[in-house]
């Protein structure tokens, strides 16, 4: 049996700037229980349990909800690798947008910034997408005549 190394709570805070608060949180919620105790109770969390909080991060930072994060966390068919290159590739595609976005203010200011500079109002809006968007705005405003 390998033995892994362990991190109390405190560690795994510094490690990963996640709260103390967070992990108990996460604890009691069943999405990251650390995989062992202390005799006095104290939480350890082991390399593999870093993994899974690395993987609990990457979900929130790409919008999931803590419960479609642990569901997915706990399939029998999940697999670390093939999620990782799934992810980086949203990170990637969100990376693409924002510099897209980042040009598109860029090319705002300038044109801003010039006397009597036309704005290209095509270019402004590049990079944003209003469809991510859609969900919300049918379902508070769907019933409305202004929708």
């Amino acid at each position: 049996m390998t033995h892994l190394k362990t991190y109390k709570i405190k560690q795994v805070a510094q490690i990963s700037g996640v709260s103390v608060r967070t992990l108990h949180y996460y604890d009691e919620i069943g999405l990251l229980v650390p995989s062992d105790r202390t005799k006095a109770g104290y939480r350890l969390y082991d390399e593999n349990d870093l993994l899974r909080l690395q993987q609990v991060l990457i979900g929130r930072s790409l919008g999931l909800a803590l419960e479609e994060i642990r569901l997915s966390l706990d399939e029998e068919s999940f697999d670390y690798a093939n999620t990782l290159k799934k992810q980086r590739a949203l990170l990637v595609a969100r990376l693409c947008q924002t510099h897209k976005m980042i040009a598109a203010v860029d090319s705002t200011l300038t044109s801003l910034g010039e006397a009597n500079a036309e704005i290209d109002f095509k270019i402004i809006f590049d990079g944003f997408d209003p469809a991510e968007f859609e969900d919300e705005a049918s379902h508070r405003w769907g019933n409305t005549d202004e929708y």
